[in-house]
């Protein structure tokens, strides 16, 4: 079993793309990154007490959103807990615990090895359970926290099969993470990732979603090519008159812009490595063609 928490970035857009509720993270202790940048890696993602405390204020901030105005319409698809049948209510949000953590922890039940995890979450609901004395809203409210505060949510959890392979809920999250830095959806997790034909029509699919697919485009190359740094730039106005937080954005676009062609994250087309090495020409922005002028043609 390897373990890695979510980072920020992939943590607010696992909610957002969930819950439909944007998570506010300027006030969490920093990720860490490694010398060259990279920010997804497991040595550098530590879990202090800083960070509980933050993703604790967040928890509650998102299930207070959740039952206040439910932005994704996720509470509009649940069953009704509040028949008066106390019996019925509870069995009602026993379900709801249990399709809630499902979606959190990214691999459905019963896939676990054995260790569910399930039940404690769903004891506490009822009105012998740790929150007995509230009403079953508010006792519902606290379990669905609690999922959110749990370690099979703020981390990525990939478990493999007895030859070492992963399984199918680790593939789907590898690979979700990677293209969209979130969660897989229902399509991912029910598709025999496992077979390479089916890995690589699901990894069409996922790439060809423009505004998931956006955060590698966005993300990757910002990390890998430290593009964050552009921002830092400051020159003298006298010396460079021409220099503007526009032309700043559109050096930081253009790369963009290439990595996208490369990428083919917007048509059908395969990936190449060998192109992003070897490519000819660039993606010019506008504002730069009076600093570039004309590229001339490399010859490799």
């Amino acid at each position: 079993m390897q373990l890695r928490r979510l980072n920020l970035v992939e943590y607010q857009a696992t909610i957002k793309d969930w819950l439909g509720i944007t998570v506010d993270v300027s006030d969490f202790p920093p990720d860490g990154a490694t010398n060259s940048g990279f920010d997804t890696v497991s040595s550098v993602l530590a879990i202090s007490q800083l960070h509980l405390e933050a993703f604790e204020r967040a928890a509650s901030a998102v299930i207070d959103t959740l039952f206040a105005t439910d932005p994704g319409g996720v509470r509009a698809k649940w069953c009704s807990y509040a028949s008066g049948n106390q019996a019925a209510d509870e069995a009602c949000a026993s379900q709801i615990v249990s399709d809630f953590a499902e979606q959190a922890w990214r691999r459905p039940h019963g896939s676990w090895g054995g260790n569910e995890g399930l039940l404690t979450y769903q004891a506490a609901l009822k009105s012998t359970g740790r929150f007995g004395t509230f009403p079953l809203d508010v006792r519902l409210q606290e379990v669905l926290k609690s999922v959110l505060l749990g370690p099979r949510f703020l981390l990525r959890v990939e478990m493999t099969d007895a030859k070492g392979h992963l399984d199918v809920p680790s593939v789907a999250s590898r690979l979700s993470y990677m293209l969209w830095g979130s969660a897989p959806d229902v399509k991912s997790l029910k598709s025999n990732l496992l077979d390479d034909t089916a890995l690589r029509t699901e990894l069409s699919r996922m790439r060809l979603d423009g505004t998931k697919s956006q955060r590698l485009l966005d993300h990757f190359p910002d990390i890998w090519l430290q593009l964050g740094q552009v921002e830092k730039l400051n020159r003298d106005v006298k010396a460079f008159p021409k220099f503007s937080p526009t032309l700043l954005a559109a050096m930081r676009q253009e790369t963009s812009s290439f990595f996208r062609s490369f990428a083919g994250m917007d048509s059908a087309g395969a990936l190449s490595l060998r192109k992003l090495l070897t490519q000819k020409t660039a993606a010019t922005d506008p504002a730069l063609k009076p600093f570039m002028g004309t590229l001339p043609a490399w010859d490799f």
